[in-house]
């Protein structure tokens, strides 16, 4: 073999060499690579809404909002577990000077709430995985749990919010602006799985009473457990792990 063949070989292995590596890159990001979104049939839309259906309007946007962001409601979670013995101003404050989204922060003044997302990791990343892809089939399944409930006379005015029936939308308003009650399921059935639940018993509601977090806009609160005043919907919902 001639001195010019040699250096051909030569210059072949060493290509073959920097382009193994490139290969081996490709089909890690193949491997890698997130599967399709596919949609989810009202069924499963139903049962996958249906732990925050019953929630006050204004703590459902922020939920299915922040559970777009897995990520962020971890981070938050973690935090807020952190600096739960702070008051609930420099909680506030805390969580307003974090890069989170709004939602997530609002979302740490209400920590049953936020725990419950960042502990059951599957079921809130489906909601949010629904939600962007579905934003409308997400809300009509909002509506359909709460009909069931409203059917059921388990969804009623209470003297701690009102159920408004406006152009066929049920909306769930707080009496008292301030004050945002979230009712604790005491019944809750395997996610995504077409089974039926009972009649549960809503156990406790929690009340937060909010204060205004500084500068975003958005809401804080203070929270005590209060005796029940009224039952639950019949609903289907995911089995939340406790910590």
């Amino acid at each position: 073999m001639n001195s010019k063949s040699r250096i051909s070989l030569v210059m072949t292995l060493m290509l073959s060499l920097l382009l193994i590596p490139a290969a081996q890159l490709d089909l890690y990001a193949q491997a890698q690579a997130p599967a399709a979104y596919v949609d989810l049939d009202a069924v499963q839309l139903d049962q996958l809404v249906a732990p925050i259906a019953l929630d006050p309007d204004s703590l459902v946007a922020q939920i299915l909002t922040a559970s777009t962001y897995p990520d962020q409601v971890a981070a938050a979670d973690t935090w807020l577990n952190q600096n739960m013995g702070l008051p609930p101003d420099q909680r506030a404050a805390g969580a307003n000077n974090m890069s989170w989204d709004p939602a997530v922060k609002g979302l740490t003044e209400f920590p049953s709430v936020l725990d419950n997302l960042a502990k059951n990791t599957a079921w809130a990343s489906q909601l949010g995985n629904a939600y962007y892809n579905q934003p409308g089939d997400v809300m009509n399944a909002v509506q359909a749990m709460r009909l069931q409930a409203q059917e059921s006379k388990v969804l009623v005015t209470t003297t701690q919010q009102r159920v408004v029936v406006d152009a066929g939308v049920i909306e769930i308003v707080p009496v008292n602006p301030v004050v945002i009650c979230v009712p604790t399921l005491a019944l809750l059935c395997c996610p995504l799985r077409p089974v039926s639940c009972g009649l549960p018993a809503l156990p406790s509601i929690r009340e937060f009473r909010l204060v205004s977090m500084p500068a975003s806009g958005g809401v804080s609160a203070r929270g005590r457990r209060r005796g029940a005043e009224a039952p639950c919907s019949s609903i289907t919902a995911p089995t939340f792990r406790t910590a």
